[in-house]
């Protein structure tokens, strides 16, 4: 299954925002696109369990634990609390230079529309609708990609 280009095309243009340095030899993009592919089905997994597991805004918790823990395992620093359940994820890069974030929200929708997947809420009258599953499987997904590049990276991310 090849990743959504557009998925590639955001972490290789935040990484040259912070000023990524290549390798000589191999480009940042070939090396990005290549580790993206790694990652892609377990990133597919947990935009799944987004899905299935939706919470209103300001009931974020069990979402908010396993962005804290995913964002924890790949060696960021990790703010809890924000305004609520709120998480911020701090990747400091090999060098000073440009502060840039990746916002997603995690809250889903009070709604019960047709939703024919195996993955379906199991949360009644509640899903995610609007995309924020997606969002944040996205944001987790980059930061997994560049906290792997880190020493490549001028400046710091804010997830």
């Amino acid at each position: 299954m090849k990743l959504n280009n557009k998925f590639v095309s955001t972490v290789i243009l935040l990484s040259l925002l912070l000023g990524c340095k290549t390798s000589e030899d191999k480009s940042i993009h070939q090396k990005i696109e290549k580790e993206t592919e790694a990652i892609h089905g377990s990133l597919v997994q947990l935009r799944r369990h987004f899905h299935q597991y939706p919470e209103l805004a300001g009931n974020e918790k069990r979402t908010s634990k396993v962005i804290a823990e995913y964002l924890s395992s790949l060696g960021l620093e990790v703010k809890t609390g924000v305004a609520g359940y709120g998480i911020i994820g701090i990747l400091k890069g090999g060098t000073e230079g440009k502060n840039i974030a990746w916002r997603a929200d995690m809250d889903a929708l009070p709604n019960n529309f047709p939703d024919d997947v195996t993955f379906k809420s199991k949360n009644k009258g509640i899903q995610h609708g609007c995309g924020h599953d997606v969002h944040m499987a996205i944001g987790l997904g980059i930061a997994e990609i560049l906290s792997k590049n880190k020493e490549s990276i001028s400046g710091t991310v804010y997830f």
